[in-house]
């Protein structure tokens, strides 16, 4: 009987240690940029027509490049005339936190830029929505931020 306790005991522990382990595996999270940021940009009201950015603006914009980020698409203000923007990148394995950076840094640069250039600019830079989960980062900069949180939350969901 002793025996069997023992047997038993060991069999559960072993269950449980297999269920712990399944559990501590992170789960990857990724989007297709294109939808994602056209589920952005048609969903929100812009002042300016936005415009795609380019592979080629990419490093100028963001500081980014295809050693970065696997996946993306960006849009932003076509006459530049307002701080308007929408970004979506899904990043290298490992290159999240570069990524984030480099979009927190491009929300920053923004701010000087429209500062003295177009002051009315500020709200919605100050006011930037700035999301990850997983691989993906997402940027938002428009006046309806209450939609574009809306959105952002059924994108990254």
């Amino acid at each position: 009987m002793r025996k069997m306790k023992k047997i038993l005991l060991a069999i559960v522990a072993f269950v449980l240690v297999l269920g712990l382990a399944a559990c501590g595996g992170e789960e990857t999270f990724t989007v297709n940029a294109s939808d994602a940021a056209a589920k952005l940009r048609d969903g929100l009201v812009f002042q300016d027509e936005l415009m795609e950015v380019s592979e080629n603006n990419l490093s100028n914009l963001y500081g980014l490049s295809a050693e970065d980020v696997s996946e993306y698409k960006a849009y932003v203000s076509a006459t530049m005339a307002t701080a308007e923007e929408v970004a979506v990148f899904v990043a290298q394995d490992g290159k999240v936190d570069a990524v984030r950076q480099a979009v927190d840094a491009r929300v920053q640069d923004q701010k000087e830029n429209y500062q003295n250039y177009q002051p009315q600019e500020m709200t919605k830079l100050n006011s930037a929505i700035v999301r990850q989960k997983g691989n993906v980062v997402v940027l938002v900069v428009a006046d309806d931020t209450e939609t574009a949180n809306t959105l952002v939350d059924e994108i990254l969901k």
